[in-house]
């Protein structure tokens, strides 16, 4: 019987499907194996540039004191160094990966780790080189422009202008100051009479206390 250790990891925290994805294909391996057994599981999500991952190291530590199999479901789901790679052999680490089952061998691992390392470096500089060439050309790289404080200012205006001759706020603002008038104070119950009364908000929903709040705090 061979034991195995499994680990999955995705660069990001909105790619739970991607874990999902891997334990399912470690899951169906596992159940075709007459002589497999899966005896733990860790995953985590952390940047394959980052080798000092928690989850990864438990596994690796499990590995050895189980004299168990590293499993991943895709090899580059363990890393993008061949230092790191070179370090499994050292500590007698054996793994495998299901999308390429010829690599079996930590010395043919290191190759393909050198290999696809090498590519990324290249796609970096190729990218580089076209936003160069972008820059080059006058078109505007980064983030966009920030705006001035006249221009916000002006935005400003613009909106509370719109909501001030809104027809909506315009018949609910009148209803609140006869309310308070009244003695009204409690935003809740204000917004509760307007809705029983058919006062709209300025999109034509019912009121809420915030609403009331932000339609006195305006001061039109």
């Amino acid at each position: 019987m061979t034991k195995y250790i499994a680990y999955y990891r995705t660069s990001t925290k909105r790619q739970n499907l991607g874990l999902e994805a891997q334990a399912e294909a470690v899951h169906n391996f596992i159940k075709a194996e007459a002589d497999a057994e899966l005896i733990a599981e860790y995953q985590e999500q952390e940047s394959g540039k980052n080798d000092a991952r928690p989850e990864l190291e438990k596994a690796l530590y499990a590995c050895k004191r189980e004299n168990a199999v590293l499993l991943l479901a895709k090899l580059d789901r363990l890393s993008r160094k061949v230092s790191f790679i070179f370090a499994l052999r050292e500590n007698s680490i054996k793994f495998r990966a299901l999308d390429m089952p010829m690599v079996n061998d930590v010395l043919t691992l290191a190759i393909y780790s050198g290999l696809a390392e090498q590519e990324r470096l290249l796609i970096s500089k190729r990218t580089k080189a076209a936003l160069a060439a972008k820059k080059a050309q006058g078109y505007s790289l980064g983030n966009p422009r920030i705006f001035t404080t006249a221009e916000i200012e002006k935005a400003t205006t613009t909106i509370k202008r719109k909501a001030q001759t809104n027809t909506n706020n315009i018949q609910s603002l009148s209803a609140i100051r006869q309310l308070q008038k009244e003695g009204w104070s409690n935003f809740s119950q204000i917004a509760r009479y307007l809705n029983e009364h058919g006062y709209k908000t300025s999109r034509g929903g019912s009121h809420s206390a915030e609403s009331v709040k932000r339609l006195i705090a305006r001061d039109y």
